[in-house]
Protein backbone atom coordinates (compact mmCIF):
# COMPACT_ATOMS: atom_id res chain seq x y z
CA UNK A 1 0.00 0.00 0.00
CA UNK A 2 2.81 2.45 0.90
CA UNK A 3 4.76 1.62 -2.26
CA UNK A 4 1.65 2.25 -4.37
CA UNK A 5 1.13 5.63 -2.68
CA UNK A 6 4.82 6.54 -3.15
CA UNK A 7 4.74 5.82 -6.88
CA UNK A 8 1.50 7.72 -7.28
CA UNK A 9 3.08 10.73 -5.54
CA UNK A 10 6.23 10.51 -7.71
CA UNK A 11 4.33 10.43 -10.98
CA UNK A 12 1.77 13.06 -9.94
CA UNK A 13 4.22 15.88 -10.64
CA UNK A 14 6.65 14.47 -13.23
CA UNK A 15 8.67 17.66 -13.66
CA UNK A 16 9.37 17.92 -9.93
CA UNK A 17 10.34 14.23 -9.78
CA UNK A 18 12.59 14.58 -12.85
CA UNK A 19 14.34 17.67 -11.43
CA UNK A 20 14.83 15.96 -8.06
CA UNK A 21 16.31 12.87 -9.73
CA UNK A 22 18.59 15.02 -11.92
CA UNK A 23 19.80 17.03 -8.90
CA UNK A 24 20.61 13.79 -7.07
CA UNK A 25 22.49 12.39 -10.07
CA UNK A 26 24.44 15.61 -10.69
CA UNK A 27 25.23 15.92 -6.97
CA UNK A 28 26.50 12.33 -6.91
CA UNK A 29 28.71 12.95 -9.96
CA UNK A 30 30.11 16.20 -8.55
CA UNK A 31 30.76 14.59 -5.17
CA UNK A 32 32.51 11.65 -6.81
CA UNK A 33 34.69 13.98 -8.88
CA UNK A 34 35.61 16.14 -5.90
CA UNK A 35 36.46 13.11 -3.76
CA UNK A 36 38.59 11.76 -6.59
CA UNK A 37 40.45 15.07 -6.88
CA UNK A 38 41.00 15.28 -3.14
CA UNK A 39 42.27 11.70 -2.88
CA UNK A 40 44.51 12.15 -5.93
CA UNK A 41 45.92 15.42 -4.60
CA UNK A 42 46.52 13.88 -1.20
CA UNK A 43 48.36 10.98 -2.80
CA UNK A 44 50.45 13.37 -4.90
CA UNK A 45 51.36 15.44 -1.85
CA UNK A 46 52.47 12.33 0.03
CA UNK A 47 54.52 11.12 -2.94
CA UNK A 48 56.09 14.54 -3.40
CA UNK A 49 57.05 14.88 0.25
CA UNK A 50 58.31 11.34 0.68
CA UNK A 51 60.21 11.40 -2.61
CA UNK A 52 61.98 14.66 -1.81
CA UNK A 53 62.49 14.50 1.92
CA UNK A 54 62.00 11.75 4.43
CA UNK A 55 60.81 8.69 2.56
CA UNK A 56 57.94 6.56 3.78
CA UNK A 57 59.66 5.49 6.97
CA UNK A 58 62.67 6.35 9.08
CA UNK A 59 64.86 4.40 11.43
CA UNK A 60 66.03 6.67 14.23
CA UNK A 61 67.48 6.31 17.71
CA UNK A 62 64.74 5.76 20.30
CA UNK A 63 65.45 9.15 21.95
CA UNK A 64 65.83 11.14 18.71
CA UNK A 65 62.19 12.20 18.29
CA UNK A 66 62.02 13.80 21.75
CA UNK A 67 65.61 15.05 21.67
CA UNK A 68 66.91 15.47 18.11
CA UNK A 69 70.63 15.56 18.81
CA UNK A 70 73.70 14.39 16.91
CA UNK A 71 74.44 12.20 19.92
CA UNK A 72 71.21 10.23 19.41
CA UNK A 73 72.33 8.28 16.36
CA UNK A 74 71.77 4.70 15.27
CA UNK A 75 75.02 2.90 16.03
CA UNK A 76 74.64 -0.23 13.90
CA UNK A 77 73.09 1.44 10.86
CA UNK A 78 74.99 -0.70 8.30
CA UNK A 79 73.44 -3.88 9.71
CA UNK A 80 69.98 -2.31 9.70
CA UNK A 81 70.48 -1.09 6.13
CA UNK A 82 71.45 -4.59 4.95
CA UNK A 83 68.49 -6.14 6.74
CA UNK A 84 66.01 -3.58 5.42
CA UNK A 85 67.35 -3.69 1.86
CA UNK A 86 66.77 -7.45 1.75
CA UNK A 87 63.00 -6.79 1.92
CA UNK A 88 61.19 -6.72 -1.43
CA UNK A 89 59.03 -3.76 -0.41
CA UNK A 90 62.06 -1.50 0.21
CA UNK A 91 63.02 0.50 -2.89
CA UNK A 92 66.01 2.39 -1.45
CA UNK A 93 67.69 3.24 1.83
CA UNK A 94 69.38 6.59 2.37
CA UNK A 95 71.47 7.22 5.50
CA UNK A 96 71.52 10.81 6.72
CA UNK A 97 72.81 12.88 9.61
CA UNK A 98 70.79 15.92 10.69
CA UNK A 99 72.20 18.77 12.71
CA UNK A 100 71.77 22.46 13.34
CA UNK A 101 74.28 25.06 12.41
CA UNK A 102 75.02 28.71 11.80
CA UNK A 103 75.87 29.81 8.28
CA UNK A 104 77.77 32.99 7.58
CA UNK A 105 78.47 34.99 4.42
CA UNK A 106 79.41 38.62 3.90
CA UNK A 107 78.43 40.00 7.34
CA UNK A 108 75.15 38.04 7.42
CA UNK A 109 74.43 34.92 9.43
CA UNK A 110 71.53 32.51 9.52
CA UNK A 111 70.59 29.43 11.51
CA UNK A 112 70.30 26.43 9.19
CA UNK A 113 69.59 22.72 9.28
CA UNK A 114 72.58 20.76 8.04
CA UNK A 115 71.94 17.39 6.44
CA UNK A 116 74.91 15.10 5.91
CA UNK A 117 74.36 12.68 3.02
CA UNK A 118 76.14 10.13 0.88
CA UNK A 119 75.70 11.77 -2.56
CA UNK A 120 75.64 8.53 -4.57
CA UNK A 121 73.11 6.82 -2.32
CA UNK A 122 71.01 9.97 -1.98
CA UNK A 123 70.76 10.21 -5.76
CA UNK A 124 69.18 6.74 -5.84
CA UNK A 125 66.70 7.46 -3.06
CA UNK A 126 65.53 11.03 -3.61
CA UNK A 127 65.10 13.53 -6.43
CA UNK A 128 67.26 16.32 -4.99
CA UNK A 129 69.70 16.10 -7.90
CA UNK A 130 66.85 16.83 -10.34
CA UNK A 131 65.57 19.86 -8.42
CA UNK A 132 68.74 21.98 -8.54
CA UNK A 133 68.09 25.28 -10.29
CA UNK A 134 71.70 26.50 -10.20
CA UNK A 135 75.04 24.79 -9.84
CA UNK A 136 75.72 21.07 -10.08
CA UNK A 137 75.13 18.03 -7.94
CA UNK A 138 78.13 16.61 -6.08
CA UNK A 139 80.79 15.37 -8.50
CA UNK A 140 82.83 13.30 -6.02
CA UNK A 141 82.80 12.20 -2.39
CA UNK A 142 85.79 14.36 -1.36
CA UNK A 143 84.52 17.79 -2.33
CA UNK A 144 84.08 20.58 0.18
CA UNK A 145 80.82 21.78 -1.33
CA UNK A 146 77.28 22.28 -0.10
CA UNK A 147 73.87 22.53 -1.63
CA UNK A 148 71.87 25.35 -0.09
CA UNK A 149 68.23 26.19 -0.52
CA UNK A 150 66.86 29.19 -2.36
CA UNK A 151 65.68 30.85 0.86
CA UNK A 152 69.11 30.62 2.48
CA UNK A 153 70.71 31.85 -0.75
CA UNK A 154 68.38 34.87 -0.88
CA UNK A 155 68.79 35.78 2.79
CA UNK A 156 72.60 35.56 2.74
CA UNK A 157 72.78 37.01 -0.80
CA UNK A 158 75.14 34.26 -1.94
CA UNK A 159 75.52 32.72 -5.36
CA UNK A 160 77.05 29.59 -6.89
CA UNK A 161 80.80 29.25 -6.37
CA UNK A 162 81.12 31.56 -3.37
CA UNK A 163 82.45 30.33 -0.02
CA UNK A 164 80.01 29.98 2.84
CA UNK A 165 81.05 29.45 6.42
Amino acid sequence: MLVKMAFRNIFRNKRRSFLTAMMMIVSFILMSLSLGLVEGSYGDIISLFTGQNTGHSQIVHRDYIENPSLHNTVVNYQTLMKEASSKNSVRSIVPRIYGGGLSFFNKKSLGVQIVGIDPNVEKQGTSIHKRLTQGEYFQSQNQNVAIIGKTVSNILDISVGEDII
